[in-house]
């Protein structure tokens, strides 16, 4: 059995890259995301897809003090806070680089409430953040799975 190298899984699903990107262009928070199911490299996750910016923030908000995971948070934020100042500016008014930066499609979704299944439910909350590459994705479905009592 050969490992899959990155060239070998080809580009990213068209479709679901235009739905992350349009979550990813919201400018509110969203509360509950959109359910979805993704199979990636042999492992079941199902969760709810959050705009980019929103799964920084909440990140943030959730690693604070003075800790590694607080430096990290601040890291986040700074990304969060770029993000929305390129999405809040007319493309105009951008430099080219900006201009590159926010017309480019979506390279990773970002989940909320995320669980894993290889091949059982890996016992977790609920409240677990997954942050994963697109291109890593290669199939995906509507709805969330919710593991049996």
């Amino acid at each position: 059995m050969t490992e899959t190298s990155e060239a070998d899984a080809g580009p990213p699903d068209t479709v679901l890259g235009l739905l992350v990107g349009s979550i990813n262009n919201l400018t509110e928070p969203i509360e509950d995301g959109s359910p979805i199911n993704l199979f990636v490299q042999g492992i079941l996750l199902s969760g709810q897809i959050i705009p980019d910016w929103q799964w920084f923030e909440e990140q943030a908000t959730l690693n604070p003090g003075a800790s590694p995971e607080a430096m990290i948070a601040e890291i986040l934020k700074d990304k969060r806070d770029r993000v929305r100042r390129l999405r809040g500016r007319v493309l105009d008014d951008l430099t080219p680089e900006e201009h590159e930066e926010a017309l480019a499609p979506p390279a990773f979704i970002h989940l909320k409430n995320c669980r894993v299944f290889m091949p059982q439910p890996v016992p977790s909350s609920g409240d677990l953040y997954w942050r994963g590459r697109l291109a890593d994705i290669s199939g995906w479905s509507y709805g969330q799975l919710i593991p049996s009592g």
